[in-house]
């Protein structure tokens, strides 16, 4: 059986059997495992819920306490370097210009392409700045020209509305799922309707569904059942490759 949908592009498609093999599996996944295979997110999101402010007198503070987690600090601090710490130091320098950045990135009344390359450009300018005030620094990287951290921010705002973007797991998920026409990396704008089509599709799977509210911690409840699920299956499905006769 085939299905139309942006999942594989214009007058593409991908096999619905194939999509509902890994709804199953995932499923599976989870009835095993007791957890949800990015549960770090709900956790965050507690934080950020709890203290994100853009007008708090205190910006460090605010920053610092809303990006933070009780089960790990994987989503920001990586090999090559610690995302969260780069915007603490930006806020040093430029509390002011860091809080614009943000505002912009959260004016939902603007096309979603543009803010988030708007927010990048300035993380780039603070990159610049930080460069000429600690000259012999070796940093080159603010970790935000990628849209893992910058989508992100958006999640943890608006989670029903955003999942977090990891390029090459998106791709390897597309892939996966069985579709020819690959995106390019970075491809924003087609994983967002990607993920608005394929969040609608899991929110379907009844007995899915009830196995993610059942397994995830009470105090997760109140977010419950959002992108962030959507976030945790296609990085899931990324990393599988079921093979259907």
């Amino acid at each position: 059986m085939l299905y139309f949908s942006v999942l594989s592009g214009k007058y593409r498609f991908v096999q619905l059997n194939l999509l509902k093999a890994y709804f199953k599996a995932y499923e599976d996944y989870l009835k095993e495992n007791q957890t949800l295979y990015n549960e770090v997110l709900w956790d965050v999101q507690k934080h950020f819920e709890s203290n994100w402010d853009l007008d708090a007198p205190d910006f460090t503070e605010m920053f610092d306490k809303s990006v933070q987690s009780n089960i790990s600090r994987r989503l920001w601090k990586f090999k090559s370097g610690d995302a969260k710490k780069r915007i603490l130091e930006f806020i040093s320098l430029d509390a002011e210009f860091v809080r614009r950045i943000f505002k912009g990135l959260m004016d939902h009344e603007k096309e979603l392409s543009y803010r988030i390359s708007h927010f990048q450009f300035g993380c780039q300018v603070l990159m610049d700045e930080y460069r000429k005030v600690n000259k012999k620094s070796i940093e080159t990287d603010h970790y935000h020209l990628n849209n893992h951290m910058t989508t992100l921010y958006l999640s943890l705002e608006q989670p029903m509305k955003y999942p977090v973007f990891y390029s090459d797991l998106f791709i390897q998920f597309m892939g996966n799922v069985g579709v020819k026409d690959l995106p390019h990396l970075n491809d924003y704008d087609r994983f967002y309707k990607v993920s608005q089509t394929l969040f609608t599709l899991i929110s379907k799977e009844e007995s899915l569904k009830e196995v993610c509210l059942e397994i995830l911690p009470e105090q997760y409840h109140e977010v419950g059942f959002c992108q962030f699920i959507t976030t945790d299956f296609y990085r899931w499905v990324a990393k599988k490759k079921l093979v259907i006769g």
